[in-house]
């Protein structure tokens, strides 16, 4: 046996198996959410208690990315998820000072599945929240205001793709150990 029929424990090598496909994530399933002017209360954290109340809001925008905290099956084939979407509040008090300060909201999305998706997919999703009407004056703890907000989710899953054409060659038959002798070549018009 020689060493490249065999692997270092001395069992014998797995069989070549031509690799001519790949995985990749497809997108079967997807949703948006739009909401115009709508109203949240939005909890604020981390306000010192420098800041001289009541408050003003100036801006809202997403912060970072989402996350999905909720999920349930609809009936009409698809999937309700709850994001929630991190938001960055920028604050003014009554003597003009500004600070930054963090918040959430949390939105729901219906993602329609394709035709055969599987119900293990995953889902991603983003957001794009902007203020809607200047923030009304509030207590430092939390804030009414008006914000437009876009939602949008996918349901991924990862599928075999093969690629025609591409595949590795099969392994080469196993050499003889000893050449074969040769044959002259046989006269059609010559009797046997």
């Amino acid at each position: 046996m020689n060493f490249s029929d065999s692997c270092r424990c001395g069992r014998p090598a797995p069989p070549c198996v031509p690799a001519c496909g790949f995985l990749m994530q497809q997108i079967v399933g997807s949703g948006r959410t739009q909401l115009r002017c709508e109203r949240f209360s939005l909890p604020l954290c981390g306000v010192p208690d420098s800041l001289c109340p009541p408050l003003r809001v100036l801006d809202v925008c997403a912060s970072g990315p989402c996350e999905e905290v909720g999920r349930s099956f609809c009936g009409c084939g698809g999937v309700e998820l709850r994001v929630r979407i991190p938001l960055s509040v920028t604050l003014c008090d009554q003597r003009g000072c500004r600070f930054e300060s963090c918040s959430s909201i949390e939105v729901p999305v219906t993602v329609r599945l394709g035709c055969g998706a599987e119900r293990g997919a995953q889902y991603v999703a983003c957001a794009h929240v902007r203020l809607a009407r200047g923030g009304e004056s509030a207590p430092c703890d939390c804030v009414q205001t008006a914000l437009d907000v876009c939602v949008q989710a996918w349901a991924v899953c990862c599928r075999a793709m093969a690629a025609p054409g591409q595949c590795a060659p099969e392994c080469p038959p196993p050499l003889p150990l000893y050449p074969q002798p040769c044959r002259p070549p046989r006269d059609p018009w010559r009797p046997r």
